[in-house]
């Protein structure tokens, strides 16, 4: 008698991705058995990720939350406005007067990501505390998926994440840390869709709004950029957020092909920036104001590492020196800002799938990092990068 092998597969739309998939080589007399442990599959775990226009998440339980609500939900609120290290402490609260509470725990552990060791085992142990009380709680998942992704086990973060979003398909927040996971590891069409995805469900948000902004960054949608960074200046809260909005509008016009315009905007709005870096802009056009740009942003990086500049001077100026840097050709300077510091796997990998990034793609350092990471592996199996194709047992990109 002979074998069947199916290969099945569930992709989402418009992205594109497997959201499910599963090999299968069994005798051709379980055919039927076979037949019906896929659609059963499909049916009951599938399916509901379709009915995205209204939320699968567990309702708050009154007993189970009811002590510690009002402070879950000021958790929740600084959640929103991308204010976690303040949420920490209602969060913490909430759990300690309803230890029952598992919705608590899951706003606990995305409140402790950030994206340091001691923060990733607290929200660990948060979500894991969260799935408990109940397994169907879809953030503490994303939060062991992004965990996963932060030791780049990139498989299992993918698996984590899609778990997460069958759950809970309109979740803005889980749609909008898979978007940034997607653009991590170069599939940045994909990561746009999800990015919009958090946006629709939660056009409040802030987080959402950035994710956008973010994505249509590195997926070149620069008049989405645009229209969402003057979005973001309406809704920021402090000024060092409306400067982003600003920056990201500026890269907008920069995609557009106005340098002016774009080192205009960066004079007028984002008062963090090196004063070099309009000029760096504008010799996108005029090759001759180059001439001494290098040492400026010498200087630049010898005062952040000397502890001269803010925090949000600091991370300010670094990009400055990122972008100049691959608008004046040269990746050598970019890598050695990457490498200098200890960044986490979302700065790491990122920066290489900018637009404009495609002699960043070219070093033997990407190749290396994409080979000994395992995200080549993850290419082979989840889908290729935007940039990055197979060639041959290895891979080329543009």
């Amino acid at each position: 008698m002979g074998r069947i092998r199916v290969n099945a597969r569930v992709h989402r739309l418009p992205a594109g991705n497997a959201v499910w998939k599963s090999d299968y080589d069994v005798p051709a007399g379980d055919g039927p058995a076979l037949l019906e442990q896929i659609a059963t599959t499909v049916l009951d775990v599938i399916v509901p990720a379709a009915a995205a226009d209204a939320p699968h998440a567990p309702r708050i339980e009154a007993d189970a939350c009811k002590s510690g609500y009002e402070d879950y939900l000021r958790g929740r609120q600084l959640l929103a406005v991308a204010r976690g290290e303040r949420a920490r402490e209602p969060l913490k609260r909430a759990t300690q007067l309803a230890p029952e509470c598992g919705v608590a725990w899951a706003a606990l552990a995305w409140a402790h990501v950030d994206w340091t060791l001691g923060g990733f085992a607290k929200a660990g142990a948060a979500a894991r505390r969260a799935l408990e009380i109940n397994d169907a709680l879809a953030e503490a998942w994303a939060v062991l998926a992004e965990i996963a992704e932060e030791e780049q086990r990139w498989g299992e973060s993918e698996r984590l994440y899609l778990k997460a979003l069958n759950l809970d398909p309109a979740n803005a927040h889980v749609n909008a840390m898979y978007a940034e996971a997607l653009m991590t590891r170069g599939r940045v069409r994909d990561s746009l869709q999800y990015a919009l995805e958090a946006y629709r469900f939660e056009p409040a948000s802030q987080t959402a709004n950035f994710h956008v902004q973010l994505s249509a960054q590195y997926a070149g949608e620069a008049d989405l950029l645009i229209k969402h960074g003057k979005i973001g200046i309406e809704m920021a809260d402090s000024e060092s957020r409306r400067e982003s909005c600003w920056e990201a509008i500026a890269e907008g016009h920069l995609m557009k092909g106005d340098p002016k315009k774009a080192a205009g905007i960066i004079e007028e709005h984002v008062q963090a920036t090196a004063d070099w870096y309009p000029r760096c802009i504008r010799s996108i056009e005029e090759p001759d104001l180059r001439d001494g740009l290098m040492p400026a942003m010498r200087e630049t990086l010898r005062q952040h590492y000397a502890g001269k500049l803010s925090d949000w001077q600091a991370w300010t100026q670094r990009w400055n020196v990122i972008r100049c840097a691959i608008f004046i050709g040269e990746p050598e300077l970019v890598l050695e800002v990457m490498t200098a510091e200890e960044f986490p796997t979302e700065v790491d990998f990122t920066l290489f799938f900018l637009p404009d990034a495609g002699a960043l793609r070219q070093t033997d350092h990407f190749r290396n990092l994409v080979t000994v990471s395992g995200l080549l592996d993850y290419w082979r199996e989840w889908g290729w990068s935007d940039y990055c194709r197979p060639d041959g047992d290895s891979f080329a990109c543009d």
